[in-house]
């Protein structure tokens, strides 16, 4: 009984850490946030890979805004501008494991500058 006590404790204060810092609910998307430069390095270095997903050229790879889902690692839902008015939203899940590479889930096109982030697929 007190083990259980104690793994629904250590579960609430994890969930409460989430949240406080800004994750959102676990499994849901967080808030809008502006990428820093490491984010924006992050999403940079998928950009061959997003073109050869979409067979799009893109002249320009601007990260511009993103959520977050926690899952089993981190699922960001990234606003990225193309050009002077595209838009595309990826889907890029970075494991927990920091050995491991980002890996693009998925591309959303067709996507306008004030589209709010949303889950896709």
């Amino acid at each position: 009984m007190k083990l259980l006590v104690q793994i629904s404790l250590f579960s609430l204060l994890c969930f409460l850490v989430v949240d406080a810092v800004g994750f959102g609910s676990v499994g849901g998307l967080g808030e809008s946030h502006k990428p820093d430069r490491s984010f924006k390095k992050m999403v940079r270095k998928l950009k061959a890979e997003a073109q050869l997903k979409s067979s799009e050229t893109y002249p320009m790879f601007k990260a511009k805004s993103y959520k977050q889902q926690v899952v089993g690692g981190m699922m960001y839902y990234v606003k990225v501008k193309t050009g002077k008015w595209e838009f595309i939203h990826l889907k890029i899940y970075k494991p927990l494991d920091a050995n491991l590479k980002p890996e693009l889930e998925s591309i959303k096109s067709g996507v306008k500058k004030h589209d709010e982030i949303q889950y896709f697929i």
